[in-house]
């Protein structure tokens, strides 16, 4: 817990583990991943003419339940493999990164090229979003947002475009009539006051105390 304590070690990584399961649920319910992840796993299902969301369930339930298997399997091997070859594991972190990183470099090269039909302008937009993300990472800015707002980008501009069409002549009547919507448009607000009043008191109290950074 911040002073070399092996007891500080297994409970940040057991969290770090706990979390990629737990990341599947918004994932899989609403199409929004909650990590890199996940980011890169809703990808693999786009790739594949797959659309996370409500719909996988009835069209693909064989494939979100052999995900769920293939989980459960996954931790097992994990922990097997991991008690059986952990000393060999961790000769990993030696390995010196004028080595590692050409290496891992090539591999994502020819992965993107014998995956893609593009050729060799697979390999450049590759590249390319290699480049924003060591941007991103240099200058503190979240991939994971950006890679949810370059997924879900499109269909958010869709259904956007219709309900602005929907809702041309009498926005704010059409909105009212529907208790779901007025639910919604509740808990929004809701939500958005309570962060302004956490910002709001988080200031004050970096203001009395040096010590707390604010929370942006």
């Amino acid at each position: 817990f911040g002073k070399g304590a092996h007891e500080g070690i297994a409970a940040t990584e057991s969290a770090n583990s706990a979390v990629n399961g737990a990341n599947l649920i918004p994932l899989l319910t609403l199409g929004i991943p909650g990590n890199v992840t996940a980011a890169l796993l809703v990808g693999a299902f786009i790739i594949h003419g797959i659309e996370p969301g409500p719909r996988v369930f009835l069209y693909d339930a064989v494939l979100i339940y052999g995900l769920f298997t293939t989980m459960m399997l996954a931790n097992l091997s994990t922990f097997l493999l991991g008690n059986v070859g952990l000393r060999l594991f961790a000769k990993v972190i030696q390995v010196r990164g004028q080595i590692l990183y050409p290496t891992v470099l090539l591999l994502c090269i020819v992965g993107v090229y014998m995956s893609s039909s593009a050729g060799l302008a697979a390999i450049y937009v590759m590249i390319a979003f290699a480049a924003i993300g060591y941007l991103m990472r240099k200058f503190d800015y979240s991939v994971v947002c950006f890679i949810i707002g370059f997924v879900l980008g499109d269909t958010f501009e869709h259904n956007l475009r219709g309900a602005v069409t929907i809702l041309y002549r009498d926005p704010l009547g059409r909105v009212l009539e529907h208790p779901f919507a007025i639910f919604m448009v509740c808990a929004t607000l809701v939500f958005v006051a309570f962060i302004l009043v956490e910002q709001a008191r988080t200031g004050r109290k970096a203001l009395a105390d040096p010590s707390v950074e604010p929370k942006t």
